[in-house]
């Protein structure tokens, strides 16, 4: 017979729904998580030129000291810079402007 006040019973649905919400949630932060790993060594490998001090025009010297500039920031909050999170790079471009500190050139 079916009760539709069954406490067991609803205890047995909410579990599995929450099972299942569970389970999604996983894998939607796998899913992320395998996409930073997949971007990383493309990012380590298009701004590894800008920390290095081979052949210097104005404006790479401009963007090599606007990326160690933000390296060092991430450094002091103890946070990775690459692959940086959104609200990393918010906070430093908020601290820059708060700073007084010449903004990054294009």
């Amino acid at each position: 017979m079916h009760d539709p006040n069954n406490p067991v019973r609803d205890f047995i649905v909410r579990h599995a729904a929450r099972e299942e919400a569970d389970r999604k949630s996983a894998e939607r932060l796998k899913y992320e998580a395998d996409m930073v790993a997949s971007f990383r060594p493309h990012l380590e490998r298009a701004l590894a030129p800008y920390l290095e001090d081979a052949r210097k025009t104005p404006s790479r010297s401009r963007h090599t000291q606007d990326v160690k500039r933000f390296k060092n920031f991430c450094d002091q909050l103890q946070m990775p810079w690459r692959p940086a999170a959104p609200e990393v790079i918010c906070y430093f471009l908020l601290e820059l402007r708060k700073t007084g500190l010449q903004a990054l050139q294009p």
